[in-house]
C-alpha cells in the first residue's frame, strides 16, 4: 500500500530536470527544483508585473490613453505661473513703495511716509532667548564689550516694575523711512531709518546715551539704555 503524501512533503520534494539533445541524448541542462520554489517564483514574478502595470497606469499609459491628463498637467502649470505672478506683483508694489517714501524723504516730506513691508508693522513675535550671539554683527559685539566694562553693566533691571510704562507716551524718535525693520533671524538687532539731514532725534523716555558713533558697516548708531 502506497503512502499518502502530506502538503509539506508535496512541497518540499525535489525533482529533477534533464534537458538532452533530441538526437543523440546528449545531456545538455539539469535543473533541481520544488514545488515550493516555483510557486514562490511565480507569485514573486506575478507581483513585479502588477505593481509594472500600476506604473506604466499611471505615468506612459495615462499620457497616452486619459483625455483628462493633459488637462491636469495645465492646471498645475497655470497654478506655478499664477504664483509667480503674485509674488511679482508683491514685490513691484514693495519696490514702489520704496521708491516714493524715498522720494518724500529726499523732498523733506516725512509726515506722510509709509511702511513699505507689512513685516515691519506687525514684528515679529521673538523671544530674547533665541537670540544666536554669535550672529552679532561686528558693531553689536563691540558695543556689549564696552558696556560690560562700565558701571551700568551692574545695574539690576528685573526689579523695575511694569506699571513704569503705563505712563509712557511712545511716539516716533525720528522722523523717517524704516528701510530695515529689527530682525533677529537675519542677525539685524536694531531699527535703521532715513531721515533728512540733521534730523533731531527723541527719546520716549528718560535714559542714558551709552553709544552714539558712525560706522561704515552700520551708518550712524545711536543707543540709549533706559531704567
Amino acid at each position: 500500500m502506497r503512502a499518502r503524501k502530506t502538503l509539506s512533503s508535496w512541497l518540499v520534494n525535489k525533482y529533477l530536470l534533464i534537458i538532452r539533445n533530441e538526437e543523440n541524448f546528449a545531456e545538455k541542462t539539469t535543473l533541481s527544483f520544488t514545488y515550493a520554489k516555483v510557486i514562490l517564483l511565480a507569485v514573486t514574478i506575478f507581483v513585479i508585473l502588477m505593481l509594472l502595470s500600476l506604473f506604466l497606469v499611471k505615468t506612459l499609459l495615462a499620457q497616452w490613453f486619459d483625455p483628462r491628463h493633459a488637462q491636469i498637467e495645465s492646471n498645475k502649470r497655470l497654478m506655478a505661473l499664477q504664483v509667480k505672478v503674485d509674488s511679482l506683483a508683491l514685490e513691484v508694489d514693495q519696490k514702489d513703495r520704496f521708491i516714493v517714501n524715498f522720494q518724500r524723504v529726499l523732498s523733506g516730506d516725512t509726515a506722510q511716509v509709509y511702511e513699505a513691508y507689512d513685516d515691519v508693522s506687525t514684528g515679529e513675535a521673538l523671544s530674547n532667548n533665541n537670540v544666536d550671539v554669535t550672529r552679532l554683527s561686528p558693531v553689536d559685539s563691540q558695543f556689549r564689550q564696552e558696556f560690560e566694562q562700565t558701571d551700568l553693566s551692574l545695574l539690576r533691571f528685573t526689579s523695575g516694575g511694569y506699571g513704569d510704562l503705563q505712563e509712557i507716551f511712545f511716539f516716533s524718535p525720528l522722523d523717517g523711512y524704516v528701510s530695515a525693520a529689527y530682525n533677529v533671524r537675519e542677525g539685524h538687532f536694531g531699527i535703521d531709518i532715513v531721515a533728512k539731514k540733521n534730523e533731531p532725534v527723541k527719546c520716549v523716555a528718560d535714559g542714558t546715551v551709552i553709544m552714539a558713533s558712525w560706522t561704515q558697516d552700520s551708518g550712524y548708531v545711536l543707543a540709549v539704555q533706559h531704567g
